[in-house]
């Protein structure tokens, strides 16, 4: 939850537009979504006394997953470094700085 203090600059700092902001408001509803429903869950045990162990077991599962979502959404929306990496693979970048140096070396030596 100490993340959350991160969404208000990644919202404003998204330059692409509407689809990753839509991304990180659809990923913040679902983890409330997820959230209610755990505490909902917590609530029938503890305060109501029913036996809902595994339903409170699988509503943990749930908002763990959705917090790891969340965090690496954000963190997609907000890296702008590497993308070269990113799209091309590491080994595609090496390639192409290595055809690129050989064609440089071919120029010079002719």
């Amino acid at each position: 939850m100490w993340y959350l203090v991160l969404l208000p600059l990644v919202v404003l700092n998204i330059s692409a537009g509407e689809i990753k902001r839509t991304k990180l408001y659809t990923c913040f509803a679902i983890w409330v979504a997820c959230l209610f429903f755990w505490l909902a869950v917590a609530y029938c045990l503890e305060f109501l006394g029913y036996n809902v162990w595994m339903l409170l077991w699988a509503a943990s599962l749930a908002f763990n997953a959705a917090s790891m979502v969340c965090i690496a959404i954000m963190v997609r929306v907000f890296d702008d470094g590497g993308s070269e990496i990113r799209t091309r693979g590491l080994r595609g970048g090496i390639e192409s700085q290595l055809t690129a140096l050989g064609t440089e070396t071919k120029k010079k030596t002719k």
